[in-house]
């Protein structure tokens, strides 16, 4: 996975929004079949896998360091502390850089969204009857990798500007609020489940960490 992660950043803009029209449809797909009493055993599994490649695109491990967006990630929306000091560029140049900037950022976002909406799918009345243990334990993985990154990025070292506005104040409480739902609802919905209980704590202990900083603060 970690070699499809390098292949999907060396192209970001178009890789992430690829793989986010993918798990879109995919998740379309699961609600058709919910609806239509069909067997969703294959969406499941392919939605495991994309949750999972999506996790490792945008985020890297994080263990025994400071979690960062990875390097492709901060080139593609124009972090400013990759940019040589004393770089002198044309306006045209500059305006380029700057659309290139807006198209990586929206990247980002849209596969960052469609990760956290998969996530979301249990809390979904249509989808949760047909929703399995493999899939949340998954997505929940997933989720806290991202999470990990840029939702509880370290003080001294800020998401870019373009991602801050993205998932910082209101909108990232709104991602703790959901992520808190979705811990709830794994542990009543999968009682015995016992690797999807372990990631969930891991998750929940790191939002509820994260909470109460976020509240304090």
């Amino acid at each position: 996975m970690a070699r499809v992660a390098v292949l999907l950043r060396a192209h970001p803009v178009a890789s992430f929004n690829q793989l986010a029209d993918l798990i879109g449809s995919k998740q379309q797909a699961l609600a058709a079949a919910a609806a239509a009493r069909q067997d969703p055993s294959e969406l499941l599994e392919q939605l495991y896998w994309l949750v999972r490649m999506a996790a490792h695109a945008l985020a890297d491990s994080g263990i025994g360091e400071i979690p960062l967006p990875p390097e492709a990630v901060l080139l593609a929306v124009g972090d400013s502390s990759l940019t040589a000091p004393g770089a002198v560029t044309s306006p045209e140049q500059q305006q380029a850089s700057a659309a290139s900037a807006s198209a990586g950022a929206a990247a980002v976002e849209r596969l960052s969204r469609s990760l956290l909406e998969l996530t979301a799918v249990c809390l979904q009345q249509a989808a949760a009857a047909v929703v399995s243990s493999r899939l949340m334990e998954g997505s929940t993985w997933a989720a806290a990798r991202w999470a990990d990154t840029y939702l509880f990025p370290e003080e001294e070292e800020p998401l870019p500007e373009a991602l801050e506005a993205a998932f910082g104040d209101q909108s990232g409480l709104n991602i703790l609020d959901m992520l808190v739902h979705v811990a709830q609802r794994c542990l009543v919905a999968f009682p015995g489940e016992i690797e999807l209980h372990r990631q969930v704590v891991m998750a929940e202990s790191d939002v509820t960490s994260y909470s109460t900083w976020w509240f304090c603060s």
